[in-house]
């Protein structure tokens, strides 16, 4: 019976988020998805951010690479393999736009002719 009842904490120990985990959390699933931006050089660009952390990125339907993402402190965090991190804002109509890097932890901010946005499209 008592390890029963250890048993039975430990689960809902695990299952109790606070109340900024939980916000986090419906963020991160928020931004679960495909995202695209048709640029005026006539290329489409399209990010899909998967539920298992990957980042996907395409030109024209070709896949180029893959990075981790997360969402840390409201902002979508996109770690490359270099290790600088492309920090996306969330806008409120859901699209995304890159508002800077982070390389060696230090913010570069991105000059606003440079900050594209992406429309969500699933």
């Amino acid at each position: 019976m008592r390890i029963l009842m250890i048993l039975v904490v430990g689960l809902l120990s695990v299952g109790c988020l606070t109340p900024e985990q939980k916000q986090q959390k419906t963020l991160r699933d928020s931004v679960v998805g495909e995202y695209e931006h048709k640029h005026n050089n006539g290329n489409t660009y399209k990010y899909v951010f998967l539920d298992n952390g990957i980042q996907e990125d395409y030109i024209n339907g070709k896949k180029l690479v893959e990075a981790k993402w997360s969402v840390v402190k409201g902002e979508i965090h996109i770690k490359s393999d270099s290790g600088v991190i492309s920090v996306w804002r969330i806008n409120t109509d859901k699209s995304i736009t890159q508002i800077t890097y982070i390389i060696d932890g230090k913010r570069t901010d991105i000059i606003k002719k440079f900050k594209f946005t992406y429309k969500k499209i699933n």
